[in-house]
């Protein structure tokens, strides 16, 4: 990521600007991706930020960009607070921490860093958890696990076709969650964009694919919820494999 306001100095990466606004769902700290580490904070380096050239105003006068990095870093801050907002009118609301930067202070800690497969590990806690970054193209994903577990040295013995299956069932259609997105962005004549997805937790997956899948999985009181509104609301289901094997 090359910004005119992100100046390297020396090993670590400072901003060189007016004011900078850093946001951090708070998903993150919930799921230790991001914590407090003394006067500065901790996290992966998967966020967003805006960039405001004419000093603090409103959001809509920031430029903003997304840090995608799938290794710790660590930036300072002069202040902060917590929003809910939504960073573009098409992303959903999200609850941040918001950190203010002013000049001179850190963005990146450091551009030289140690290869962990905790950097991995914490990359693929934020996909299967549906918590990347909203504003990450579709068929920028993949791109990333690979390279989370790229320059990390990390060997999962799987090949790529298993973790593109994993993306292809956890991000579904924005306008119809029990359809996978990829079958939406794939269609001829598809006039939207790649940014038209839901990121879903992976352990509601088999609430939204269908009743019996929701029954067969660990949340019942959640599968009975999603049982009845599928029901009632007469939404598709998805046959499983087993079902179509099983007589009940």
């Amino acid at each position: 990521m090359k910004l005119p306001f992100l100046k390297r100095v020396e090993d670590a990466i400072r901003f060189d600007g007016e004011h900078l606004e850093i946001y951090i769902p708070k998903t993150y700290f919930a799921k230790g991706i991001a914590e407090y580490f003394g006067d500065r904070v901790k996290t992966i380096g998967m966020f967003d930020f805006l960039y405001f050239p004419d000093g603090k105003g409103a959001i809509a006068k920031g430029e903003l960009h997304t840090f995608k990095l799938p290794m710790n870093i660590s930036f300072e801050f002069d202040n902060y607070y917590d929003t809910s907002v939504k960073l573009k009118p098409e992303m959903p609301k999200e609850d941040y921490t918001v950190y203010e930067l002013s000049r001179g202070q850190l963005f990146m800690d450091s551009v030289i860093k140690e290869l962990s497969a905790e950097n991995s590990k914490k990359f693929i806690g934020l996909l299967h958890g549906g918590n990347l970054p909203p504003t990450l193209k579709y068929t920028d994903i993949i791109k990333l696990y690979h390279e989370s577990i790229g320059i990390n040295k990390v060997k999962l013995n799987n090949p790529s076709v298993i973790f593109e299956m994993i993306i292809a069932e956890l991000y579904r259609s924005k306008e119809k969650p029990e359809l996978p997105f990829r079958m939406v962005i794939g269609k001829d004549g598809f006039s939207g964009s790649e940014f038209d997805y839901t990121a879903i937790d992976v352990k509601k997956l088999p609430s939204i694919n269908s009743t019996f899948n929701a029954m067969t999985f660990e949340d019942i009181d959640q599968a009975i919820i999603s049982s009845i509104k599928k029901t009632r609301n007469n939404e598709t289901e998805n046959e499983s494999p087993i079902e179509k094997i099983i007589k009940y």
